[in-house]
Order: C-alpha cells, then structure tokens, then sequence
C-alpha cells in the first residue's frame, strides 16, 4: 500500500502539482496537515493523493468518482503493483475523513502565492487591488443539504434545489483568488463580505459594487489601514451635506455615522467605528459602443485628488468587469453551479477544491504569461484547463529530462492560446436552440408518477 501511495503521489505532484509546487510544496501541506490536527493511515488514498484526485475530479468535464478511480488504475497498470478495487468507496471515505478548514487553508495559501508574483504592473499605482464579489450555488436536493441551505421559499418542497451565497475575494492584477466565504442563502452578502475585510493588508484597495458603498464598509476598510472604493449605496443622497470640491463632480465630504449599526455587526464593533468618516465622491460615465452610457456615483478614501484623479478612480472601477469574468470561469468552466454532494460537509469541501483548481489554472496561466513575455488577461481560461487535462497523462509517465521539456511546451501552448480581441462587440442575449417542449416540475417527481395498477 504505501508503494502505491508514494507511485500515485509522485504521478500527481509531476502533473497537477507541477504548477503549485512553488507555492505549496509538500512541507507547506504537511504543515497544514499538522495545523488541522490530521492525522492519517498508510493506505492508497493519503492525504496527498487524495487531494491531487480530489483537484483533478472537479477539472474534469466527468465529475464522477468513478472516473476518478479509473484514472488511476490507468496510471498503475504498468506498474509491478496490485491494482487497486474499482469501487469508489475507499477514495469517497478518504475525502470525508480530511477536514474542510484544510483545503480552505490551501486555498488561502495558493492565492498568497499567486499574489505574491503579481509584478509592477499588475498593481495599481504600487498597490495591491482585492474585489469583493457574492454569488450563489445550486447542489443535490438532500434533506441534509435542504436543512442547511434551504431552497428559495418561493418554490414548493421537492421542486427546487438548496440555495447557498457565497461570497469571494480576488486578487486584480493576477486573478488569484485569495478568500471565500460561504453560508445559507438568507444570510447577507454584506455580512459575509464584512468578514472577509478582516485579510486586507495596510495600503490594499478593495473595491465592490453598490452593496458596498455605505458607512459601515468604508469605515471598516479603513480601520485595516487599506482603502475603498465602492458605489454608491442606492439608498445614499450624493447631494446632500457640506462639501469640498476637487471638479466637476468631485467632492470632498463628511459622513457621519448612523444611529444604529446593521444586524449582524456586533454592538461593540459598531462603537468602534469613528463618529465621521471623510469621503469622496464621484461621478463618473463610462462609454461603450453599443451600450448606453453608464453613469453613477462613487465612493472612496482615496480623498487625495491629485495623486488619484477622477479618470483614474473610473478606469480602476471599469476594470473590476474582469473579477466578473473570473467568477464566471469558476461557475461555468470548472462548473460549479451545481456541486453534486449530499452532504453540507461535502459540499463546502468541493466548494474550496472548485477554488483550488481555478488557481491552480491561474499558476499556470501566471507562468505562461512570465515565461512568454504575454498578458497574462489575454490567456484563455478554458483553453488553458483542455491543454492541461490534455498533457496529464504525458506529464505523469514523464522522465526527469523529458519532464522539464513537456511543461515548457505546456507553457508555450497556453500563451498562444489567447482569447481574440473583440472590442465593441455586441451579441443580443437570445437562445438559438429551442428547449425541449415539458412541463415545468411544480410537484415532487413522486407525486407525478402514476399510480401503479391494481
């Protein structure tokens, strides 16, 4: 057993582990596993193999199992070993057993060390941008999963699927993803995102949409020494108040802080909070062929005007589009909209392993952009998981010579894969293909079955 254990860890560390070995090489997972208080057997599935399985089943178009295990019988059979069962039920309890703050921790650890390489200009004015986004996933219809993310209550029991809100945070410059949250729906974007500016770094910039832009988010970004620029709150009268003017449209105000704080921030967090917070406000419009111009209100802490000017502040805030994208690439290409698990426990655990591989993707991307002197946004993120599933298998049988050569043709492959410049395209959103012509399911599948004959 452990023979096959060290055989299947070498194979994963030299394909999938390849891009990450720099930023989480096996100490740091040991570490991590002696800082979750792991403890674990000599089988076929230690936690190092586990892991790369894990990272290599939510990369796959075929999520299952099955094809997890197939994998590697496939990568063992010509090795002088015994293969090991088909049944998925030994690699399925493996997973079970390894704690989620473990691959949460991964997660945070790669996304520091993707941030980490970020270069000059992949900051903003020498800083550090994080974009706070929300979102919500689907997963199996469990009365376990239901009891922890209760589907919409607009839809009747049986008929719909648990509905949970996530909320993410990302490195601008380089896509890395650096923290997540995730809890039940009907809790508050706003109070997981709040729980997340406690990882701001002094003199970081987090930006977010119009959620974000109150009292409380600014005051609480600036108390981690950073600074924000958010919307403005749709609630927040922008003509109101004594100010100073930078321009047109700029201004220079005091906040004060509201009477009450909201429901999920602690009292004593609340007092913490300065009675007045200083606030810029700007107005900005953005110009798109095709669309209609957009305009609103933004603020920030940024209040020095001429070191951070008005065109600056709006192309800034244009460019938190792309975290966007990222989000989407995680919920569409690595598919994660709907995580199949039964499980509250197995659901959040394939919510940070979906996180892992996209910046594990991202590693590669980051490397090929370096190697290969490319823009790094400009690679596909897709074409970049096809060619990495496609160079697996050459990549895990690979000599030590023929390794280094194989990897450096990976990273010269995904540079070239670029995503074609398309300015000012517009696409109308309607499906060419019609949908199959059923009923909608407006009661448990059990009651729509007939009765049987008598």
């Amino acid at each position: 057993m452990p023979k096959i254990a060290e055989i299947l860890k070498q194979k994963f560390s030299q394909s999938l582990g390849l891009p990450l070995s720099e930023m989480l090489p096996d100490a740091e997972i040991e570490q991590a596993l002696k800082a979750e208080g792991i403890i674990y057997r000599e089988s076929i599935y230690t936690p190092w193999v586990t892991l790369w399985a894990f990272i290599w089943q939510v990369l796959s178009p075929d999520k299952s199992c099955r094809q997890v295990v197939s994998r590697i019988i496939g990568w063992l059979a010509l090795e002088p070993v015994k293969l090991p069962s088909l049944n998925t039920g030994a690699y399925s309890r493996a997973k079970q057993r390894l704690p989620e703050n473990w691959f949460k921790r991964l997660v945070e650890q790669t996304g520091a060390g993707l941030s980490r390489q970020a270069q000059s200009e992949q900051l903003w004015e020498a800083r550090v941008v994080k974009v706070l986004e929300g979102s919500s996933l689907l997963m199996n219809d469990t009365p376990a999963n239901q009891k922890a993310y209760p589907q919409s209550s607009n839809q009747k029991a049986g008929c719909g699927f648990p509905l949970a809100r996530i909320v993410v945070m990302f490195h601008l410059g380089t896509g890395a993803l650096l923290h997540a949250a995730i809890a039940a729906f009907k809790t508050s974007e706003l109070a997981l995102s709040r729980g997340l500016y406690q990882c701001l770094q002094p003199q970081d910039v987090a930006i977010g949409d119009r959620l974000y832009g109150t009292y409380v988010d600014l005051a609480s970004v600036q108390a981690r020494q950073a600074d924000g620029l958010f919307r403005c709150h749709s609630s927040r009268n922008t003509e109101r108040g004594k100010r100073r003017r930078f321009g047109d449209k700029d201004y220079l105000v005091q906040w004060n802080k509201p009477s009450k704080g909201p429901a999920h921030l602690s009292q004593a967090a609340f007092d913490e909070l300065p009675a007045q917070l200083s606030v810029r406000l700007v107005y900005i419009q953005l110009h798109q062929p095709g669309f209609r111009t957009q305009s609103y209100w933004l603020a920030t802490t940024l209040t020095d005007a001429k070191r951070f000017p008005k065109a600056k502040l709006a192309q800034l805030y244009r460019w938190r589009w792309q975290v966007e994208l990222n989000l989407r690439h995680i919920k569409t290409s690595l598919k994660m909209d709907l995580i199949r698990a039964n499980t509250p426990e197995m659901v959040r655990k394939q919510f940070y392993v979906h996180l892992l591989a996209y910046n594990l993707l991202r590693a590669v991307m980051l490397k090929a952009a370096q190697t290969e002197k490319v823009q790094a946004e400009r690679l596909s993120f897709q074409g970049t998981r096809q060619l990495l599933a496609g160079m697996l298998n050459s990549l895990a049988h690979a000599g030590k010579r023929q390794l280094k050569l194989l990897y450096q043709v990976l990273l010269q492959q995904v540079a070239r894969c670029w995503v074609p410049d398309r300015p000012n395209r517009v696409e109308p959103r309607v499906l060419k293909r019609r949908p199959k012509d059923y009923n909608r399911m407006t009661k448990p599948r059990a009651a729509g079955k007939p009765a049987p004959a008598t």
